[in-house]
């Protein structure tokens, strides 16, 4: 299913046939009343795969859906969306998280909904994961898509991605050239010198190395990991020993991800991401951050309304950035891609020119996509349609009004979600590292 769509939070807007029809389905009772509602919500992706039902895998729709019926708002059929015309403001992929979401769908029911009940049923029957914030009617033909004017990401860059590669992976090899170069602006110029002042990090990491080197080499028996516990590991059997010299690389490689979990990003390096980011603003044509099959076609191009860097923050030990994203609508991958792209400019010393070559319809680049279990849909915008309310049954769509609950969301489960993912899977030190001892040509753009 997410090979075939175009946009992370694309859906198809329902005809008035397809709601006639849904509303006579024999499954939920012809005297069942039929009411339109919207569910405004917040969720961990943790464990998700994306929002939208996807039968049997385990979704944010699916569950709520689930509810529904469990409840008795969606009769005894079978589960169907096509029954009950669902559509959201935006589609989420798999592990992404969201602050504020709308999902719309038809119910059947005896009376009418009760919103202010079904808001508590629905937050007692599902996990803590997903939090209702308010259950609301709408007109009969609401689409929360079509009817979002713009949509807000943040997305959480942990600082020692800003890092420049190791002197031994073959990306540094092939950034001599790139780093070597005369500046070409003030820019440019920013990129070059604060490459430079990051690159005594890896001699802190290389010297621990040494150090865990020569104790072992005093006693390799006796030789104790000084990182075990700092991170989550999977149990090893009593029966299995270790031998001493995997004791060592184990070792070795924890030492990297200590000193990059403290790392703290320079203010150098955090303007130097500002205003590479900023390269994006505007429309363009992003074809090279989605599946796309025609470069040229006019749904690549999209509006990028603003894009900024927050205050760096310490989040149990690890240093996040975060980075705020607004547009009228994103295709599939394409806010990681654009994250990913920018990281690999900045950490390879590439001209700024690559960047600005990527958004261009004649240009192909093979962009790998940045991690996703750190994006979160932060805000969802509704102006134009809360001006046009006039009838005072229908409620204005304004997260402003559960901003207190958003962010006990956010403190007390997404992003402890996060940290827990990245110390467990080291989703970031993954990506970093293919894109570092990379050999093939995937990254060569970067150096032409």
């Amino acid at each position: 299913m997410a090979e075939k769509r175009k946009i992370e939070d694309e859906s198809l807007a329902p005809s008035s046939e397809h709601v006639k029809k849904s509303a006579t389905e024999k499954s939920v009772g012809e005297e069942a009343i039929q009411e339109r509602i919207v569910i405004l919500l917040g969720y961990s992706g943790f464990g998700y795969h994306g929002i939208q039902i996807n039968e049997p895998l385990k979704t944010v729709e699916g569950d709520i859906v689930h509810a529904l019926q469990d409840l008795g708002y969606l009769g005894k059929g079978t589960i169907d969306e096509n029954q009950f015309v669902i559509a959201r403001s935006a589609r989420t992929d798999k592990g992404v998280h969201t602050l504020g979401n709308l999902v719309s769908l038809n119910v059947f029911i005896q009376d009418s909904v009760n919103p202010s009940k079904l808001r508590e049923q629905l937050n007692e029957k599902l996990s803590r994961q997903i939090r209702v914030w308010d259950v609301f009617k709408v007109q009969k033909y609401f689409n929360p898509r079509i009817s979002c004017e713009s949509r807000t990401y943040e997305y959480l860059i942990p600082s020692f991605a800003l890092i420049p590669p190791k002197d031994s992976t073959p990306l540094f090899r092939k950034s001599q050239n790139n780093i070597k170069r005369e500046p070409e602006n003030e820019l440019d110029n920013l990129l070059l010198s604060s490459t430079t002042q990051t690159r005594p990090f890896w001699d802190q990491v290389e010297n621990r190395r040494k150090e865990l080197q020569n104790e072992f080499e005093k006693d390799p028996e006796t030789f104790t990991n000084p990182f075990i516990g700092m991170f989550p590991e999977k149990p090893i059997p009593a029966h299995i020993k270790i031998p001493n010299e995997a004791k060592l690389k184990k070792a070795q490689k924890l030492a990297d991800h200590y000193y990059c979990m403290n790392y703290r990003v320079t203010e150098d390096r955090l303007q130097l991401l500002q205003e590479v980011l900023q390269l994006y603003l505007g429309k363009h044509n992003f074809h090279n951050f989605t599946i796309t099959q025609d470069p040229k076609a006019p749904s690549n191009y999209r509006i990028i309304e603003s894009i900024d860097c927050g205050k760096p923050f310490v989040y149990e030990k690890w240093e996040w950035i975060p980075v705020t994203i607004r547009g009228n609508s994103f295709m599939l991958n394409q806010i990681r891609k654009m994250m990913a792209h920018a990281l690999m400019v900045i950490r390879s010393c590439a001209s700024l020119d690559v960047l600005t070559k990527s958004l261009s319809p004649d240009v192909s680049m093979n962009i790998s996509k940045s991690p996703g279990h750190v994006l979160v849909l932060k805000d969802i915008n509704y102006s134009s349609y809360n001006k046009s309310l006039h009838d005072e049954n229908y409620f204005k769509i304004d997260l402003v009004n559960y901003k207190d609950q958003m962010e006990n969301l956010k403190k007390e489960v997404i992003y402890p979600d996060i940290i827990h993912l990245e110390k467990k899977e080291k989703m970031f030190f993954s990506f970093l590292a293919y894109a570092d001892q990379h050999t093939k040509n995937q990254f060569d753009y970067l150096f032409q």
